[in-house]
């Protein structure tokens, strides 16, 4: 195979890489963007995210990732509403999407405490 040959193959397939792998990246933007990730932390009677507001597209997947000391429900106020029940231990992951535009509070149950705000477009 010619040094040539090589070359063109290895921008070819470089050209059919780039546009996949940046499709899965995290963050916020289109629904092709990938899933957002946030992480939620509760512990010694507080919550919190690593971001007080979260940008996301709908049906774009969401998850999150939960690390708790003590039992909670964790409600996304969303169409659809999504409720999720954390256990103390190990981090739990919870996936999801909002079909409907706009400001979604999640919050708290057991600290009845507002944890982000996602906002979806």
């Amino acid at each position: 195979m010619t040094m040539h040959r090589v070359v063109g193959l290895l921008a070819a397939a470089t050209l059919f890489i780039l546009p996949t792998a940046c499709a899965s990246d995290s963050g916020g933007g289109g629904s092709d963007q990938g899933t957002v990730m946030v992480k939620i932390t509760e512990a010694d009677g507080s919550i919190s995210a690593d971001s007080d507001l979260v940008e996301a597209s709908t049906g774009q997947k969401i998850m999150f990732m939960v690390t708790t000391d003590v039992p909670d429900e964790i409600h996304v106020h969303s169409v659809p509403e999504h409720e999720f029940e954390v256990k103390p231990g190990p981090t739990q992951s919870f996936t999801f999407s909002v079909d409907t535009p706009g400001t979604v509070e999640v919050e708290s149950h057991g600290l009845e405490k507002t944890i982000l705000k996602l906002q979806v477009s």
